[in-house]
């Protein structure tokens, strides 16, 4: 129905997806017994790609040196070559960019990058099963015998697992300085790392063909989403720091400037940009002007004075907006700079003064986790684009979204894009997301909050414990992201990042296909207010046609959150008879009765009255006939309502 922005987010073809198959890398590792050589075997024969099992390769030194996997484990914490010659192999894969590979192993994911990481995690009672029944079945018979000793049950190979994953994580931490038990054993760092996490404790041995079909299905689906997303990245992703480093010198300025008035502030950059999150196509830059707490904390309510004092001096047109402390919007070289003005209260949320004091800390929180798990930032920022095409980005009051830090907080939790969306299905009504486990459970969540915070979905601040971040989510955009995940998972495509662009020639067909169109110039205001006063005006002219009986089928809006507004409504009649009928009240009611007859007496004097079915009706004169003249006059009438004509500079009906 609109035209779409990022036209390249077409749908591709198979081929494009097995070509591009064969340009990455992927790396799958795993617990011991999880079914990694299984899995990866099947996908590259499914794929076409080569497979490279460093397992098989062990086995084989093993096999050669007429030993037991946990007894080259234990030599290897000796005999150095054994892992020389496994890294060998890793790193050659790496150093020489071969593409087009499954690998299976446990360190794969460290040595070659890029790739994709896939873990399979599996109970250890059920991976002890499946090692005990292939050494049964002869095909695991290197690992058979052990010190002199047959392995005769499967309490024997479990022993063997625990024994050979602490062997591993005690050699891994001396050769690469590397915790592997804080991540393999920690679920939280287990998602920052790996790509994709699959527990193959439910699949069974006895149907191997079945399992791998739908294991199959589930890492297919992950890899066109992950196609998807590359694609996505190479448009939204910014080519250069341009926008950084504009904002570093507008911080230079404004320290000068701060630094001759001799005031003790200094800016800080802030949202997006200070954690490298923000869109190719972004121009805002938040700058929060941090003043000395010990100096300020008492006079608080100066500060944004101060701040107005210091931007006059950079001779740039600049709007005071209110807020729970004043801040400022500047525009300058086609950047939108929003100064914040704060107190400086370092890592202690206790002396805040204002919500806006602890919004530095939420930067500090971000970049210590994205430092550590770099992937992070490109997931946050595909997720946003997702939200923005379905217009679920942002928690301004006519939007009730996801707000860009709760985006965040909601990727950290679940470690990529890919995750949350599949999670999202999932999502019940007052879902609680507890990324620093603040709670020991939902209840404990839902009788500390606020009641009137409790939206949706819950998610609580990493900062302070008592706030619900998605607090602006409503019960429509909760519904429609679950949705809209669902939808996307089912069939992954392109067009699910598409954002809408209205311009003339979408108005010209939206004309053409019997849409009545109108289209607001705006005045300039603060964002949030003027949005909702523009959805104040959609939902009323929307429900002025179905109250006028000519039902609106279809209805839209756009603002370009700056001068233009369009809305387009298809309704059902476009011209009406001159009579309708209204249905009243059971004629038992006969107070409500004569109410009904005197109000639509009211209407049309010459109304006439009839029962049907034990109830009264009234045959009354329509005051609209026409869809268009009735348009005309709500617009005119919203025009000359004090409480939403200010954001209305001119209008138009097309």
């Amino acid at each position: 129905m609109v035209n779409e922005k990022n036209e390249e987010f077409r749908e591709f073809k198979d081929k494009e997806f097995n070509k591009w198959l064969q340009s990455i890398r992927i790396a799958i590792c795993g617990d011991i017994g999880s079914g990694k050589t299984t899995l990866a075997a099947y996908l590259a024969k499914k794929y076409g790609m080569n497979h490279i099992s460093i397992g098989d390769i062990m086995r084989s030194i093993a096999k050669r040196r007429g030993i037991s996997l946990l007894e080259l484990e234990r030599l290897a914490n000796h005999d150095l070559d054994i892992d020389k010659e496994l890294d060998k192999v890793q790193k050659d894969i790496n150093d020489k960019g071969k593409a087009g590979i499954i690998i299976d192993s446990r360190l794969a994911w460290l040595f070659i990058d890029p790739c994709i990481k896939i873990y399979l995690k599996t109970k250890i009672d059920v991976a002890a099963e499946r090692i005990y029944k292939d050494i049964v079945n002869n095909r695991r018979s290197e690992e058979s015998f052990i010190n002199g000793k047959y392995i005769k049950s499967i309490d024997d190979v479990k022993n063997e697992i625990k024994k050979r994953k602490e062997l591993e994580y005690k050699r891994f931490s001396k050769l690469y300085n590397i915790n592997l038990k804080e991540i393999f054993d920690n679920e939280d760092n287990l998602k920052k790392t790996f790509d994709l996490i699959i527990d193959t404790s439910k699949y069974d041995y006895e149907h191997i063909e079945e399992n791998l079909n739908e294991l199959g299905k589930e890492i297919e689906r992950y890899l066109k989403v992950r196609y998807i997303s590359d694609k996505v990245l190479e448009k939204i992703k910014p080519k250069d720091e341009e926008l950084i480093i504009r904002a570093k010198n507008f911080i230079n300025k404004l320290s000068e400037i701060l630094k001759s008035e001799k005031i003790n502030a200094k800016p800080i950059l802030g949202g997006s940009v200070a954690k490298n999150t923000y869109l190719s196509n972004d121009t805002d830059i938040d700058i929060f002007l941090a003043f000395n707490y010990e100096r300020y904390k008492d006079k608080d309510d100066k500060i944004s004075d101060i701040a107005e004092l210091c931007l006059s001096k950079l001779g740039l047109p600049y709007k005071r907006l209110i807020g729970s402390r004043d801040y400022f919007r500047l525009k300058t070289n086609g950047l939108n700079i929003e100064v914040v003005p704060i107190l400086d209260i370092g890592e202690d949320k206790d002396k805040a003064k204002n919500i806006t004091d602890i919004s530095p800390m939420h930067v500090k929180w971000f970049k210590k986790i994205s430092n550590k798990f770099g992937k992070i930032c490109d997931e946050v920022r595909l997720t946003k684009q997702f939200l923005k095409a379905m217009k679920a980005y942002g928690a301004e009051s006519y939007i009730r979204g996801l707000s860009g830090h709760v985006v965040d907080i909601l990727i950290v939790y679940y470690g990529n894009f890919y995750n949350l969306i599949k999670s999202a299905v999932r999502w019940k009504m007052f879902e609680v997301i507890d990324v620093e486990h603040y709670y020991k459970n939902n209840k404990e969540v839902l009788d500390s909050l606020n009641k009137s915070k409790i939206s949706p979905l819950i998610v609580i601040d990493p900062i302070d414990k008592s706030r619900n971040a998605a607090a602006a989510l409503s019960q429509e955009k909760f519904k429609l992201i679950k949705e809209r995940c669902a939808s996307f998972i089912a069939n992954p495509s392109l067009r699910y990042f598409n954002i809408e662009v209205v311009d003339e020639k979408t108005i010209k067909r939206l004309k053409e296909d019997g849409y009545i169109i109108i289209k607001i110039k705006t005045s300039d205001g603060k964002e949030d207010i003027v949005g909702a006063k523009l959805l104040k005006i959609f939902k009323r002219l929307v429900k002025k046609l179905n109250d006028e009986e000519f039902m609106a089928l279809e209805s839209d809006w756009y603002w370009d959150k700056k001068y233009i507004c369009y809305m387009w409504f298809k309704p059902k009649n476009y011209r009406l008879g001159e009579k309708t009928v209204k249905r009243g009240p059971p004629l038992e009611m006969k107070e409500q009765v004569e109410k009904f007859k005197a109000k639509n007496k009211i209407r049309d004097p010459n109304a006439e009255f009839f029962y049907k079915d034990g109830r009264i009706y009234a045959k009354i004169k329509r005051k609209w006939v026409e869809v268009y003249e009735m348009i005309k006059e709500e617009v005119r009438k919203i025009k000359s309502d004090d409480r939403l004509s200010k954001i209305i500079e001119k209008y138009y009906i097309i």
